[in-house]
């Protein structure tokens, strides 16, 4: 082969290895979902200043529960990852994880409830189509008849 055609084929290689990269990452995105910067439009400053001092704080808050997860996440791995599989050691692991993830639930919900006590009602309600519409997710509004709602298949017989 020539340099001039080695070289060719070196970029169509990396081109398409980048090209492969750019669409997984844009298929593991949610692109229906909900987006939060729209909702923040719609609110007024007053409310934008309060959510994001909220968040800030949730934020760090938020960082202890959060390395008790990853600590958690990886005393799971070691102890599906030892030779000998100890039950009690996975059993505990995993319940450390649940914890972390219930208590930074709580704490959002929490955060939530201080956030909603000082709105006004307008602005709950656009914070409520927000939540709605983020529980919905890309499967529809399970709420209105979606996917979901539909009766079970019938079952082949195997006769």
């Amino acid at each position: 082969m020539n340099k001039n055609l080695k070289l060719f084929f070196t970029l169509s290689v990396l081109l398409n290895v980048l090209l492969i990269g750019i669409s997984g990452g844009m298929a593991m995105h949610r692109p229906g979902g909900p987006r939060w910067d729209a909702v923040q439009e719609g609110l007024s400053p007053e409310t934008r200043q309060k959510m994001a001092q909220e968040f800030q704080q949730a934020h760090k808050d938020i960082r202890p529960l959060a390395d008790k997860a990853k600590a958690a996440r990886e005393e799971i791995v070691k102890a599906l990852s030892n030779e000998q599989f100890n039950e009690q050691e996975f059993d505990g692991a995993i319940t450390g994880l649940q914890k972390a993830q219930r208590d930074i639930m709580d704490y959002k919900i929490a955060a939530t409830k201080r956030i909603a006590a000082e709105l006004p009602v307008e602005e709950r309600k656009k914070l409520a189509d927000h939540f709605a519409r983020s529980f919905g997710g890309k499967f529809g509004d399970w709420n209105k008849g979606g996917k979901h709602d539909q009766p079970p298949k019938p079952e082949a017989s195997h006769e």
